[in-house]
């Protein structure tokens, strides 16, 4: 008899985890228009680095990080409104991993705890751990394997100070989460289509 529970539970479980699968970023969008905006506003930052317009660095960041979060919102499917375990869990890992982010770019570095060109550093850090768990969540290894994407970033950005960092940040944007969302997509698309 418990044997036959634990199944149904088990199988509850999974079920959960579909539903919140499907209803986040089974379709792929989600990493692909928010790595594709990324992208473009970290390009955007680094040439006012360039000009010496450091004063508007700051507003960059803040149209970032709020431009992330409103796409974020608009591609994530809102088919059905379960808030299941596995969906919890995804949500409070960004919004723990989110405020990291904000609290590393925001407030430390104007306590002279580190220099601000360590943040993107840290940053791919705590991204890391974050996709990385949305990957263990929702069982998808391309998620997985982008959580090492984005810790290999932050080491190879730890090690140059240069317009390499550049380079690295926005191949870790394409590889850890632009590449896994066409991955996503793709399989979404065949499945769709079955």
């Amino acid at each position: 008899m418990e044997r036959e529970q634990a199944q149904q539970e088990i199988s509850m479980i999974r079920e959960m985890i579909e539903k919140t699968k499907a209803e986040t970023a089974e379709s792929g969008w989600f990493f692909i228009l928010i790595g594709i905006f990324i992208m473009v506003a970290t390009s955007g930052i680094a040439l006012l680095e360039s000009l010496n317009l450091h004063q508007w660095v700051w507003v960059a960041l803040v149209v970032m990080l709020v431009g992330g979060a409103v796409i974020g919102h608009f591609t994530i499917e809102k088919k059905t409104r379960v808030r299941t375990y596995a969906k919890t869990v995804w949500v409070s890992t960004w919004t723990a991993c989110s405020m990291a982010i904000l609290l590393m770019t925001f407030l430390f570095p104007f306590l002279d705890l580190y220099p601000m060109s360590t943040v993107p550093v840290l940053a791919l850090l705590v991204i890391g751990v974050a996709v990385f768990v949305t990957g263990v969540i929702f069982e998808t290894r391309a998620v997985i394997y982008s959580g090492f994407v984005w810790w290999a970033g932050a080491i190879g950005m730890a090690l140059v100070f240069d317009i390499t960092r550049l380079y690295i940040m926005l191949a870790t944007l394409f590889l850890g989460w632009v590449l896994p969302g066409i991955i996503l997509n793709r399989q979404y698309q065949r499945r769709s289509h079955a």
